[in-house]
């Protein structure tokens, strides 16, 4: 979150220290851009990973399913949540990389939020 105090205060970002107290840190106008070209690549990059391991779960799941079982039941039973696993996959590596940004801008809150909305979804799911 961007903020400026006054006309000659540069932008910064507000934080919170350690004990509390509140500290802003000054950010240049070219800073923000790169930062902004940062976690674009980040999440880009996280999504493809994220991405070509599904994937490779999907295509190994033939092989890797009989290590666990001998029991054909037990065989066919694991492939309808190992498909719902990968595609899990797909959202963890974007949500990983934009909870590190939220943690780096100080969003805690925000993320504290979104932890418990997830929570409660688990738990409601249960």
């Amino acid at each position: 979150m961007q903020k400026t105090t006054d006309a000659d205060a540069p932008a910064g970002i507000d934080t919170a220290g350690a004990d509390g107290t509140e500290r802003k840190a000054a950010v240049p106008a070219r800073g923000v851009a790169r930062a902004r070209a940062v976690s674009d690549r980040l999440i880009g990059w996280s999504t493809l990973i994220a991405a070509g391991m599904a994937l490779l779960q999907i295509w190994t799941l033939p092989v890797v399913a009989p290590l666990f079982s001998t029991l054909p039941a037990v065989r066919a039973a694991v492939f309808a949540p190992a498909k719902m696993a990968a595609l899990v996959q797909l959202t963890n590596g974007p949500l990983f990389a934009c909870e590190g940004i939220l943690m780096g801008v100080g969003g805690f809150s925000f993320l504290a939020g979104i932890t418990c909305a997830g929570v409660a979804t688990m738990v409601l799911g249960l």
